[in-house]
């Protein structure tokens, strides 16, 4: 009589979505383990442990594609919008302050229409946002309060502050390679999963142009993202005193005293996004 092995063989599927791939999870240990910056700053250092330091079962959990949730903020989560501005400034002040005695706040109110948005996950009692991004949706645009406009569009809006995590904003040079891996493709999903939601929003109110300042290394990291971004060579930094000190107090992210390819510009951001797939251990992993 003719025997029928038990065992079936089940071949991973190859091209994969990126929260069902096996790329999906990262152990919040891993990253919690790398020691924290060198703050030399009191009130960043209170800031980061803030942000970083909650109870178990936290850190025996993980970053998990599958959990993540996109949000508006609304203007009535007070608590939520205070630990938003604690990333901002805990990350704008750590990579680009020149002084890391001091700090700036650059995350302050401002008296025009703004909204924010997240990516979070739900870890216990925590809401953990991983990455955010605030939108100012007004005729005055802070960007055209540095740079020259040659043309007023009336339906524009400005992109700025994008944060994320400390957590995720580790140096990854103490990280082992698969998790480097992991990390550097969770953040770049992160950053698409913000931003397709932003978009979104956006165009639901008949939004049809976006600006963004940025400097080059974070233009590059946009475009290695997805997203499509349009040179404004006709609009060049004002000059002013005001501006001049911003720019010498964050010297590290304006770099006043280098040629203008390697300053931050202002640039058209489109509303579409392309297609990102990654390979990764035999799967084409879609971000």
């Amino acid at each position: 009589m003719p025997s029928h092995s038990a065992w079936t063989v089940v071949h991973e599927p190859y091209e994969v979505p990126f929260a069902a791939s096996h790329c999906a999870t990262i152990p919040l240990q891993a990253l919690l383990n790398v020691p924290p910056p060198a703050f030399r700053n009191e009130q960043l250092l209170h800031m980061y442990t803030r942000l970083t330091r909650h109870e178990d079962p936290f850190s025996d959990s993980a970053l998990d594609a599958n959990a993540y949730v996109y949000k508006r903020v609304g203007r009535e989560e007070k608590d939520l919008h205070q630990t938003i501005k604690d990333i901002v400034n805990c990350s704008y002040n750590f990579h680009y302050l020149h002084d890391q005695l001091t700090y700036e706040d650059i995350a302050s109110e401002s008296e025009k229409r703004t909204e924010v948005f997240i990516v979070y996950q739900q870890i216990g009692e925590v809401m953990l946002p991983l990455v955010s991004v605030r939108v100012l949706m007004d005729q005055e645009l802070d960007c055209f309060e540095l740079f020259t406009r040659q043309q007023a569009d009336v339906r524009a809006v400005e992109f700025s502050r994008f944060s994320y995590h400390p957590l995720l904003d580790v140096p990854v040079a103490l990280l082992d390679k698969e998790i480097r891996l992991l990390l550097d493709l969770h953040k770049r999903h992160l950053f698409r999963v913000l931003l397709r939601g932003a978009f979104r929003f956006l165009k639901s109110r008949k939004y049809r142009t976006s600006f963004v300042i940025m400097p080059p290394h974070v233009k590059r990291y946009m475009v290695g993202c997805g997203f499509v971004m349009h040179d404004m060579p006709e609009s060049q930094l004002i000059a002013s005193e005001e501006h001049d000190r911003m720019r010498r107090s964050f010297s590290k992210y304006w770099k006043p005293d280098r040629p203008v390819r390697e300053q931050p510009a202002v640039y058209k951001l489109d509303f579409r996004i392309k297609p990102l797939v990654k390979e990764v251990k035999g799967q084409k992993v879609f971000l």
